[in-house]
């Protein structure tokens, strides 16, 4: 009998764990292999629309890639009035 497969980076006892789900999985890593940058383009293409910070040249880092070392005051807050200022 064929051995169950492993699902990539699951926690041991949390998750379906059933041959069904685990031959589903299979199938599916086989055809889709983890792909960091396909995922990101797949992500950034259900954005309908880009914002773009009220004050660009205080806005050290990109709202849509959140910085692996958060700067220092991270995240930026502003004063709720200006944002609904700006709302539209």
């Amino acid at each position: 009998q064929k051995p169950f497969y492993v699902i990539p980076d699951s926690l041991p006892n949390y998750g379906d764990k059933t041959h069904r789900y685990l031959s589903l999985r299979e199938e599916y890593d086989a055809l889709l292999p983890p792909d960091p940058d396909r995922s990101a383009a797949f992500v950034k293409s259900l954005h309908k629309r880009t914002y773009k910070p009220l004050y660009q040249d205080t806005m050290p880092y990109d709202i849509y890639n959140c910085p692996d070392d958060p700067p220092p005051k991270y995240p930026i807050q502003w004063n709720i009035m200006d944002v609904l200022k700006h709302w539209n």
